[in-house]
């Protein structure tokens, strides 16, 4: 009875092995690199939810590439209360917290017109300087489901997403697309002309 307990057990992880290595393999045919050892300091600097809320943070893997030329992150990021893949990009500077998507009670600041969503800025001047500029690119987000999608400081993420990297692309694509536009606008705009954020 024991030695088919055994047997069965390694049949079961040899299954799971195989299956995770085919999953991995999938983000490596993308050109994305796979880490499935990345390290909680993976998720340092970014403290918008779901970051920076409850305990037992933990990031078990983490996929890396570029899409149409701008680098990515995508973490499993796993703490009490929340279990999910959350796209990033780096930002060209760090700006006042914007969110777009379901409200959530610990995101607190300003109302801003989003079509067909929600959103909350940090700072309400904010919103005539950026935020008209990211609103155009949320289009593809109309036909992928309900995410959300915030300016963390000098990132901005998405999520939750899929985890599989065919589901997961055109949320990839998508993002892009956001920090391109807040690239595109910082490139317009002189450093002197961009509000700076003010306490609440």
């Amino acid at each position: 009875m024991i030695i088919a307990v055994v047997v069965l057990s390694l049949i079961g992880v040899g299954v799971w092995v195989y299956f995770r290595q085919r999953w991995i393999k999938e983000f490596e045919a993308k050109g994305w690199t796979f880490d499935d050892h990345p390290g909680i300091e993976t998720a340092y600097g970014l403290n918008a939810p779901p970051f920076g809320q409850g305990d037992h943070r933990e990031v078990k893997d983490l996929v890396s590439g570029t899409i149409d030329g701008l680098p990515f992150r995508v973490l499993n990021y796993q703490c009490d209360g929340f279990g999910g893949w959350m796209a990033t990009w780096p930002l060209p500077r760090a700006y006042p917290q914007v969110h777009i998507g379901a409200p959530r009670p610990e995101v607190a600041g300003y109302e801003i017109d989003v079509p067909g969503a929600s959103g909350i800025t940090a700072d309400p001047d904010f919103d005539n300087v950026l935020v008209p500029a990211i609103i155009p690119a949320l289009a593809p987000f109309g036909t992928l489901g309900r995410v959300a999608i915030t300016i963390d400081g000098a990132q901005l993420t998405v999520g939750p997403i899929p985890h599989k990297a065919e589901e997961m692309e055109p949320f990839l694509r998508a993002g892009t697309g956001v920090a391109r536009a807040i690239v595109s606008a910082q490139d317009r705009l002189a450093d002197s002309s961009l509000p700076r954020s003010r306490p609440n």
